[in-house]
């Protein structure tokens, strides 16, 4: 899923640089591995066409 996560982002046209938090190196270099991969066309357009309603859950704070 994280793998998921960061190259929806890295495809989006709009967005010119990715910040990322990490715990550890090991963390640090599964992320960059995550982000070599090319997130398909049909998976960003299903991604694309999700209508979130609770956008408050879109935040990380909101998270518990």
């Amino acid at each position: 899923m994280e793998s998921l996560f960061l190259q929806y982002v890295k495809s989006q046209p709009s967005i010119d640089e990715i910040v990322i938090g990490v715990d550890n190196r090991q963390q640090l270099a599964g992320n960059l591995a995550a982000l070599s991969p090319t997130i398909e066309k049909e998976v960003r357009d299903a991604i694309d066409a999700i209508h979130v309603t609770e956008t408050e859950l879109l935040y990380p704070y909101n998270w518990n």
